[in-house]
Protein backbone atom coordinates (compact mmCIF):
# COMPACT_ATOMS: atom_id res chain seq x y z
CA UNK A 1 0.00 0.00 0.00
CA UNK A 2 1.49 3.31 -0.97
CA UNK A 3 2.01 5.85 2.05
CA UNK A 4 1.11 9.72 1.85
CA UNK A 5 3.89 11.07 0.57
CA UNK A 6 3.41 8.35 -2.32
CA UNK A 7 0.03 9.80 -2.83
CA UNK A 8 0.27 13.24 -1.93
CA UNK A 9 3.16 13.10 -5.04
CA UNK A 10 0.11 10.30 -7.23
CA UNK A 11 -2.55 13.50 -6.33
CA UNK A 12 0.05 16.30 -7.75
CA UNK A 13 1.10 14.96 -10.39
CA UNK A 14 -2.71 13.86 -11.80
CA UNK A 15 -4.04 17.44 -10.47
CA UNK A 16 -0.64 18.86 -13.07
CA UNK A 17 -2.23 16.77 -15.75
CA UNK A 18 -5.55 17.43 -14.89
CA UNK A 19 -4.51 21.54 -15.16
CA UNK A 20 -2.08 21.11 -18.18
CA UNK A 21 -5.04 19.06 -19.97
CA UNK A 22 -7.62 22.10 -18.97
CA UNK A 23 -5.33 24.78 -20.00
CA UNK A 24 -4.59 23.11 -23.19
CA UNK A 25 -8.48 22.51 -24.07
CA UNK A 26 -8.96 26.25 -23.17
CA UNK A 27 -5.85 27.04 -25.66
CA UNK A 28 -7.05 24.69 -28.24
CA UNK A 29 -10.66 26.35 -27.92
CA UNK A 30 -9.09 30.08 -28.20
CA UNK A 31 -7.10 29.24 -30.94
CA UNK A 32 -10.14 27.84 -32.68
CA UNK A 33 -12.01 30.63 -32.18
CA UNK A 34 -9.69 32.81 -33.47
CA UNK A 35 -9.34 30.59 -36.92
CA UNK A 36 -12.82 30.40 -37.10
CA UNK A 37 -13.32 34.38 -36.91
CA UNK A 38 -10.88 35.29 -39.45
CA UNK A 39 -11.92 32.75 -41.94
CA UNK A 40 -15.57 33.40 -41.36
CA UNK A 41 -14.82 36.93 -41.82
CA UNK A 42 -13.44 36.75 -45.27
CA UNK A 43 -16.56 36.67 -48.12
CA UNK A 44 -15.67 35.31 -51.40
CA UNK A 45 -18.01 34.84 -54.07
CA UNK A 46 -19.06 36.30 -57.28
CA UNK A 47 -18.14 39.79 -58.29
CA UNK A 48 -21.63 41.84 -58.28
CA UNK A 49 -22.58 43.76 -61.73
CA UNK A 50 -21.10 47.22 -62.56
CA UNK A 51 -23.34 50.16 -60.85
CA UNK A 52 -25.03 52.95 -62.70
CA UNK A 53 -22.59 55.72 -63.44
CA UNK A 54 -23.09 58.13 -60.78
CA UNK A 55 -22.41 62.00 -59.93
CA UNK A 56 -19.64 61.52 -57.75
CA UNK A 57 -18.21 64.22 -60.94
CA UNK A 58 -20.92 66.17 -60.67
CA UNK A 59 -21.51 69.18 -58.66
CA UNK A 60 -24.22 71.82 -58.51
CA UNK A 61 -24.70 75.28 -56.31
CA UNK A 62 -27.73 76.49 -54.39
CA UNK A 63 -30.17 78.74 -56.02
CA UNK A 64 -29.00 82.31 -55.02
CA UNK A 65 -30.57 85.66 -56.17
CA UNK A 66 -28.40 87.33 -58.60
CA UNK A 67 -27.28 91.37 -57.11
CA UNK A 68 -26.06 92.69 -60.80
CA UNK A 69 -24.79 96.13 -60.61
CA UNK A 70 -24.86 98.44 -63.79
CA UNK A 71 -21.63 98.85 -65.39
CA UNK A 72 -21.50 102.44 -66.99
CA UNK A 73 -18.24 101.91 -68.97
CA UNK A 74 -19.59 98.82 -70.95
CA UNK A 75 -23.08 99.53 -70.23
CA UNK A 76 -23.75 96.34 -68.91
CA UNK A 77 -25.55 95.12 -65.79
CA UNK A 78 -22.77 92.88 -64.18
CA UNK A 79 -22.07 89.68 -61.41
CA UNK A 80 -19.57 87.66 -60.58
CA UNK A 81 -20.10 84.12 -59.01
CA UNK A 82 -18.01 82.26 -56.51
CA UNK A 83 -17.56 79.09 -57.79
CA UNK A 84 -14.74 77.32 -55.77
CA UNK A 85 -15.18 73.67 -57.61
CA UNK A 86 -14.93 75.72 -60.84
CA UNK A 87 -10.71 74.06 -61.27
CA UNK A 88 -8.71 74.32 -63.91
CA UNK A 89 -9.37 70.68 -64.73
CA UNK A 90 -13.29 71.78 -64.81
CA UNK A 91 -12.29 74.61 -67.25
CA UNK A 92 -9.90 72.67 -69.71
CA UNK A 93 -12.05 68.89 -69.94
CA UNK A 94 -15.63 69.36 -67.88
CA UNK A 95 -18.88 71.78 -68.76
CA UNK A 96 -20.65 74.33 -66.34
CA UNK A 97 -24.30 74.60 -67.19
CA UNK A 98 -25.87 77.63 -65.81
CA UNK A 99 -29.64 78.49 -64.97
CA UNK A 100 -32.13 81.13 -64.37
CA UNK A 101 -35.61 80.41 -62.38
CA UNK A 102 -38.39 82.76 -62.79
CA UNK A 103 -42.12 82.93 -62.22
CA UNK A 104 -44.21 83.14 -65.90
CA UNK A 105 -46.78 85.57 -66.93
CA UNK A 106 -49.03 82.76 -66.56
CA UNK A 107 -47.91 82.20 -62.86
CA UNK A 108 -45.64 78.86 -63.74
CA UNK A 109 -42.10 78.88 -62.60
CA UNK A 110 -39.72 78.60 -65.62
CA UNK A 111 -35.78 77.21 -65.54
CA UNK A 112 -33.68 78.12 -68.58
CA UNK A 113 -30.51 78.68 -69.57
CA UNK A 114 -28.41 81.36 -68.34
CA UNK A 115 -26.83 81.78 -71.19
CA UNK A 116 -29.63 82.11 -73.47
CA UNK A 117 -30.15 85.52 -71.64
CA UNK A 118 -26.55 86.42 -70.50
CA UNK A 119 -22.94 86.79 -71.51
CA UNK A 120 -21.28 84.02 -69.37
CA UNK A 121 -17.76 84.32 -69.22
CA UNK A 122 -15.58 81.41 -66.66
CA UNK A 123 -12.58 81.73 -64.96
CA UNK A 124 -10.96 79.83 -62.31
CA UNK A 125 -13.05 79.88 -59.24
CA UNK A 126 -15.70 82.27 -60.79
CA UNK A 127 -18.39 82.77 -63.33
CA UNK A 128 -18.74 86.08 -64.65
CA UNK A 129 -22.11 87.54 -66.16
CA UNK A 130 -22.90 90.12 -68.58
CA UNK A 131 -26.34 90.97 -69.14
CA UNK A 132 -26.65 93.87 -72.25
CA UNK A 133 -30.61 94.56 -71.79
CA UNK A 134 -32.48 93.77 -68.55
CA UNK A 135 -31.23 93.96 -64.68
CA UNK A 136 -31.77 89.76 -62.81
CA UNK A 137 -31.26 91.02 -59.40
CA UNK A 138 -33.21 89.17 -57.47
CA UNK A 139 -33.38 85.91 -60.08
CA UNK A 140 -32.46 82.68 -58.39
CA UNK A 141 -29.03 81.42 -60.43
CA UNK A 142 -27.61 78.04 -60.23
CA UNK A 143 -25.00 76.68 -61.70
CA UNK A 144 -23.99 72.46 -62.60
CA UNK A 145 -20.60 71.68 -63.42
CA UNK A 146 -19.86 68.28 -64.71
CA UNK A 147 -16.06 66.95 -64.41
CA UNK A 148 -13.92 66.03 -67.36
CA UNK A 149 -15.00 63.02 -69.47
CA UNK A 150 -13.92 60.15 -71.81
CA UNK A 151 -12.60 61.21 -75.66
CA UNK A 152 -14.15 59.23 -78.69
CA UNK A 153 -11.22 59.65 -80.63
CA UNK A 154 -10.92 61.85 -84.07
CA UNK A 155 -13.96 63.64 -83.73
CA UNK A 156 -13.60 67.61 -83.09
CA UNK A 157 -13.01 68.37 -79.37
CA UNK A 158 -15.85 70.20 -78.70
CA UNK A 159 -17.72 66.67 -79.40
CA UNK A 160 -15.90 64.52 -79.01
CA UNK A 161 -16.03 63.90 -74.70
CA UNK A 162 -18.41 62.19 -73.04
CA UNK A 163 -19.51 63.58 -69.97
CA UNK A 164 -21.64 61.35 -67.63
CA UNK A 165 -22.76 59.41 -71.00
CA UNK A 166 -23.57 63.11 -73.18
CA UNK A 167 -21.53 65.19 -75.39
CA UNK A 168 -20.96 68.90 -74.35
CA UNK A 169 -23.62 69.88 -77.41
CA UNK A 170 -26.21 66.97 -75.84
CA UNK A 171 -26.03 68.55 -72.09
CA UNK A 172 -26.59 71.91 -73.69
CA UNK A 173 -29.70 71.37 -75.60
CA UNK A 174 -31.10 69.70 -72.46
CA UNK A 175 -33.56 71.12 -70.47
CA UNK A 176 -33.10 71.54 -67.15
CA UNK A 177 -35.28 68.78 -66.16
CA UNK A 178 -33.62 66.79 -68.73
CA UNK A 179 -29.84 67.13 -67.00
CA UNK A 180 -31.39 66.47 -63.82
CA UNK A 181 -33.16 63.59 -64.81
CA UNK A 182 -30.00 62.60 -66.44
CA UNK A 183 -27.71 62.99 -63.61
CA UNK A 184 -29.52 61.10 -61.57
CA UNK A 185 -29.99 58.01 -63.14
Amino acid sequence: MPNHHQLTGIYVKNHIKIIYMKRSAQLFMVLLWLVTGMYSCSKTGATGATGATGTANVMYSNWSNLNMSFNTSDSAYEQTITADSLTQAVLDSGLVLSYIKYTSTAGATQVESADTYMEEVLALKSIKLYSYNYDFTGVPFRYILIHGGTSLGNRSAASSVLLQGHTREEWKSMSYDQVIAALEK
